[in-house]
């Protein structure tokens, strides 16, 4: 996602360029930071742990064609990368409300990836009638038993990447796809690599991200979710194993499952094509 970068003060307000990135103002600092693309309705995507805005398969690029792309650069990630105390859920749900704003943009389909997924729920239940349509991918509901799991062997990895070379870096990532994945996808997961290794992370940001992630609570609160949910999930994800999808699923009204076979927790990556007829199916339905 190649950008401008331009910056959107509380008092002024900057219309959003075609390939640009923005500022958007939060907490009377600059956070939420924020790449837009293309034109059209709204499509709000959000990434995963240990990660910033630019994590996402450059071929989702030619959803710009479409629509208005916004990737967020969550709190000590990317453009964010600052300092920051301590935040939450919620906070980081907020912020996102806060892109859509400097964007713009009052209403989106927000496709949430892994931790993700996570703000995607809470923005859906905080500001409702900003989510049109909610793709959650790969992710948990605010339950301990389904979080706590998934970010050890997070932190675990994410260290184990940090300690290493280039080829450190490699066997992190690629031990979170599908069983096939670095032999079906392996130009994909170079870029993944690639990716994750330049995004500018603050080497505090998975501590703080997985101390709002597991402090994330009340399930019973997903039924507040009006806005029509897909959930997808990859068969072999090594981390946030597939019945997940079907307890969050228990738990939005309406929401439905799709199941890709041959893809684990790199979903974006390994099944990049079926994600993007996902997206355009979801957008275009009544």
């Amino acid at each position: 996602m190649t950008a401008v970068m331009s910056a959107i003060s509380a008092a002024t307000h900057v219309a959003v360029q075609l390939n640009s990135t923005l500022y958007a103002p939060v907490m009377g600092t600059r956070m939420g930071y924020h790449r837009v693309m293309g034109s059209g309705p709204g499509l709000v995507l959000l990434n995963g742990f240990g990660a910033s805005g630019a994590v996402w398969p450059t071929a989702l690029g030619e959803l710009a064609s479409r629509y208005t792309v916004i990737a967020v650069d969550a709190r000590g990630t990317g453009g964010s990368r600052h300092l920051t105390p301590a935040f939450t859920i919620e906070d980081l749900a907020d912020d996102v409300w806060a892109a859509m704003l400097g964007a713009d943009i009052k209403r989106a389909t927000v496709v949430g990836w892994s931790m993700g997924g996570m703000v995607a729920q809470e923005l859906a239940i905080r500001h409702p009638d900003a989510v049109g349509r909610l793709i959650l991918i790969n992710t948990v509901a605010p339950i301990p038993a389904m979080q706590i799991p998934f970010f050890r062997t997070s932190w675990t990895l994410w260290r184990i990447a940090l300690r290493e070379s280039t080829d450190g870096w490699r066997r992190a990532v690629w031990s979170l796809g599908g069983p096939g994945a670095q032999h079906e996808s392996p130009r994909e997961l170079r870029e993944l690599t690639a990716q994750l290794r330049t995004s500018g992370i603050a080497w505090w940001t998975p501590l703080l991200q997985s101390a709002a992630s597991t402090s994330w609570r009340r399930p019973e609160r997903l039924r507040d979710i009006i806005a029509p949910t897909t959930i997808l999930h990859g068969r072999d994800d090594p981390i946030v194993p597939v019945r997940n999808a079907r307890i969050l699923a228990d738990l939005i009204p309406g929401a439905e499952v799709q199941i890709l076979d041959h893809a684990g927790h790199l979903l974006p990556y390994e099944a990049t094509g079926q994600l993007l007829d996902a997206i355009n199916r979801i957008q275009e339905a009544p």
